[in-house]
């Protein structure tokens, strides 16, 4: 049953009144809360083509290095993949896409798709009947995981993403059943899983006493405060089912929530083994890490020490590379002589 827009609208407004400060870093308030007293009905239908999915869209792209990034993805996933996995539909009006045989493409939907290719070489026989994305945007990957695993599928995130996932999933899936937020709800239980196909929720619904086959962060733990990167990590390792999955995407460092957030510094617990690990596609500075949940002591807290030596060695680039920047070349050719030799 499809939702309409003031079903989602309605919703929107109700989890704006239990939003926290803390729920919020400094990237989240300088980037998306200042939508909100701008977001109207009638600006769902055209939300990718009306800034309301920036920063959650990636679209910044021209149009030639759009058709090399296309091309790359044919290369790495293969054709039938590829075309398989585009859509058909332009929800959200997006203005700048392209086109293939009768789909269109996008930037976001390129990375999707790579990343869809990638879970499903890991996954290979394993069944996902149960899905939580954190931060999933508006709904892009999810869109490929649903309609690729028939599975359930959760989304946790904050209330000026959800309106968009909420709209733009139910367009995709009209027959599905779309959970969404209202004041009464503080978690989701094993009846709200029987009812329902698609939850879009807010973080302070908890899950009660469901176990997850595979957890999904792309591109958000890098935007948060690091008290709820720790507060996510605890929701996956306390439902993730045993030799479940965790797909983690993310920079190496970032440091716009006002101190620095490193990926070698996530709060893995020790029952992990690490499954597959490096950098990520046509992301060089983002680390994809896909762990498998163990009953007994994996191999993970020796890969974050490697990723430790990797973000060290990447961010002594990047500081380099601002410092010649603002530096006249003989200060900046002198200060690398100096540091040469007292090291």
């Amino acid at each position: 049953m499809n939702l309409d827009n003031n079903q989602i609208f309605l919703a929107y407004k109700a989890s704006l009144k239990k939003y926290l400060p803390n729920h919020k870093s400094k990237h989240w308030n300088l980037n998306y809360t200042k939508k909100k007293d701008l977001l109207s009905l009638n600006d769902l239908d055209n939300f990718r083509n009306n800034n309301f999915s920036d920063g959650l869209d990636v679209k910044s792209y021209g149009k030639d290095y759009q058709k090399k990034l296309f091309s790359k993805l044919i290369d790495s996933c293969g054709t039938e993949f590829v075309y398989k996995n585009l859509l058909k539909e332009n929800i959200g009006n997006l203005q700048s896409y392209g086109k293939f045989k009768d789909k269109f493409f996008d930037n976001n939907q390129f990375y999707s798709i790579k990343w869809l290719h990638t879970i499903l070489e890991i996954t290979k026989k394993n069944k996902i009947n149960y899905t939580c994305e954190i931060g999933g945007g508006y709904g892009c990957f999810a869109e490929k995981l649903i309609r690729k695993f028939n599975c359930k599928y959760i989304m946790i995130d904050l209330p000026e993403a959800n309106i968009l996932s909420s709209f733009y999933l139910s367009k995709h899936f009209p027959n599905k059943k779309i959970f969404i937020y209202n004041e009464k709800i503080t978690k989701l239980n094993k009846k709200d899983f029987d009812n329902y196909d698609i939850f879009i929720i807010p973080p302070w619904v908890k899950l009660d006493k469901i176990k997850i086959d595979l957890f999904i962060n792309t591109r958000s733990f890098m935007e948060m405060n690091f008290d709820i990167i720790k507060s996510y990590f605890n929701l996956i390792q306390n439902n993730i089912k045993l030799y479940g999955f965790f797909f983690n995407n993310n920079r190496y460092y970032k440091d716009t929530v006002g101190h620095p957030i490193k990926f070698c510094d996530y709060p893995y617990d020790k029952k992990w083994n690490v499954v597959y690990s490096g950098e990520s596609w046509n992301e060089n500075h983002l680390h994809t890490l896909i762990t498998k949940r163990n009953d007994s002591f994996g191999n993970i807290i020796k890969e974050l020490k490697l990723i430790k030596k990797i973000t060290q060695t990447k961010k002594n680039r990047i500081d380099k590379f601002f410092i010649k920047k603002l530096l006249p070349n003989f200060v900046f050719n002198l200060l690398i002589k100096l540091k040469n030799k007292i090291l």
